[in-house]
């Protein structure tokens, strides 16, 4: 049984990877616009896919009680780290995550900029209105593309929502210590589990399974240190999932 559930484990990692990316996220701005707090009754959900290239890429799902919401909010509500900037006309989305422009000049980078699309069931098109004049209702899927106009497209939503659902499969297999696998592999399972997490902008201290279990931080925190001292890959592989993860925290600017 155990052979069987790292299997399945490490098959949902290779899905999510593969589809998804593997780059570590950049270190974050923070956002010009205030966020709104998810109802925790709402029962209103939207799909976000960001694709900051043509292999780094993720999915947020947001919940609301209305029986819309905007484009701009429902971006903003997805946790990630959003910088925009009124521009009389309308609010642009200057940077995501790190990538984009700052506030005090959006538009740095032309032609790149930050495409806003939606998925019409068989491909992406791109909206007619900007974010914050586009009304998102209950199973809409937006789509945030840094490029050029006409560049490299989103990925087909289906394969995206296969990696999407892995990934809430990996979430249920969490531990309530905040690891994976059975206590002789739990450290090599929750660092691999830490490559999926991370590829998906997820940092280590926000990833546990409900409200009451540890997060994947504490239990790398407090059981990482001896798979480090293994093999020289054994090291490599935990580095690289605490980078992707955020689990050590960059220097302060001086």
């Amino acid at each position: 049984m155990r052979t069987r559930n790292t299997s399945l484990l490490l098959t949902a990692l290779v899905v999510i990877l593969f589809v998804l990316g593997v780059s570590a996220p950049p270190l974050l701005a923070h956002a010009a616009v205030e966020r709104t707090e998810n109802n925790p009754t709402a029962s209103n959900k939207v799909k976000i896919v960001v694709q900051f290239s043509g292999t780094d890429r993720l999915i947020r799902e947001v919940e609301f009680s209305d029986s819309t919401i905007t484009g701009l909010q429902a971006l903003l509500n997805t946790g990630l780290d959003v910088v925009t900037k009124d521009m009389g006309w309308g609010i642009a989305v200057c940077s995501i995550e790190g990538v984009g422009c700052p506030a005090s000049n959006c538009f740095c980078d032309l032609p790149n900029f930050w495409n806003y699309e939606y998925w019409d069931g068989s491909q992406w098109q791109a909206h007619g209105l900007g974010a914050s004049a586009t009304n998102r209702s209950d199973g809409d899927v937006d789509g945030w593309r840094w490029g050029q106009w006409g560049g490299t497209p989103i990925l087909p939503y289906p394969q995206l929502e296969r990696a999407w659902n892995a990934l809430q499969w990996l979430k249920a297999q969490q531990n309530s210590d905040g690891g994976y696998g059975s206590p002789s592999s739990s450290a090599s399972s929750s660092v691999e589990s830490s490559l999926a997490v991370g590829a998906n902008h997820y940092k280590a201290a926000d990833w546990r399974k409900d409200a009451n279990s540890a997060s994947l931080l504490g239990y790398l925190m407090g059981n990482g240190a001896p798979y480090t001292q293994g093999t020289a890959s054994a090291a490599g592989k935990f580095a690289v999932g605490a980078s992707a993860t955020r689990l050590c925290m960059p220097p302060l600017a001086k």
